[in-house]
């Protein structure tokens, strides 16, 4: 009887979609961690006993996962205030590893990020929660030849702005969102829903030049540009030395976005 074949082959591998959007994946995961109620033996069990805990119930099970991806023009769309920028926003994440592709449904973002340095591409990160485990499904996955402004494809590099006052170096645009499992007596150990909380929105940059008070120096994202209306929650200066140029670095903090889906959320 011939050995059964474990071995698997590799295509082209590495391609997501997130909300129906394909993206230049660059890492993904979806686990599920369980939490099993037990109870414990009132007296010690003598030995040779083949268990001293007894399972009592079903316990909670949390799903989470996160996708990472360079930034293309396309991809811009699913930073609009009107989709994962919005609070309490539903949406899909598929991954294809080249064998193997799964889907996550009505996910629910705890954290997306956006980050861009000098001489780099534009990268994101979008962590999450779901109501249900990961599940076989079919990917987007287009073979993208060649990435260029024609094909929707252009990958995001960053320009510092129109105004040669900010000379960024980096910057790093995040939001934070509170999302919380919640669950019932009910058979199975998925959560009943995923309750939302509040959101949090904040830029860090990084800049050779000092901002001046009330300044609307812009930091463009693969062509477009968020505004963040919000607080300043923490300034600094740094020098590395003789061979170094001090830098200067701005923390905005906010609670609410401004701008619509062409004009997302960072001045």
């Amino acid at each position: 009887m011939a050995a059964p074949d474990i071995g698997k082959t590799l295509g082209y591998g590495g391609s997501a979609e997130v909300d129906g959007v394909q993206v230049l994946v660059t890492s993904g995961s979806f686990s599920s961690a369980f939490a099993t109620s037990w109870l414990q033996m009132i007296q010690t069990l003598p030995d040779g006993t083949p268990a001293n805990k007894v399972l009592h119930a079903d316990g909670t099970t949390v799903h989470s996962g996160s996708v990472g991806f360079d930034v293309s023009k396309d991809a811009m769309q699913l930073f609009a205030k009107t989709r994962l920028l919005r609070r309490f926003y539903p949406f899909d994440v598929g991954v294809f590893d080249g064998n193997d592709q799964y889907k996550m449904a009505n996910c629910k973002a705890t954290s997306v990020s956006l980050t861009g340095a000098a001489g780099g591409l534009v990268s994101a990160t979008v962590a999450f929660l779901a109501p249900a485990t990961w599940a076989p499904d079919t990917v987007l996955r287009a073979f993208i030849r060649d990435p260029t402004a024609a094909s929707g494809q252009a990958v995001g590099y960053w320009w510092s702005g129109a105004k040669a006052t900010l000379k960024a170096k980096s910057w790093t645009f995040t939001m934070n969102q509170d999302v919380t499992p919640v669950y019932g007596n009910t058979a199975g150990a998925d959560p009943l829903y995923l309750r939302v909380g509040l959101t949090e929105y904040s830029l860090d940059v990084e800049s050779y030049n000092a901002l001046a008070a009330g300044s609307s120096d812009t930091v463009y994202i693969a062509t477009d540009s968020f505004t963040l209306a919000g607080t300043t929650s923490e300034t600094g200066f740094q020098f590395n030395g003789v061979t170094d140029l001090g830098t200067y670095r701005y923390l905005f903090g906010s609670g609410v976005t401004v701008g619509d889906a062409a004009q997302p959320v960072v001045s």
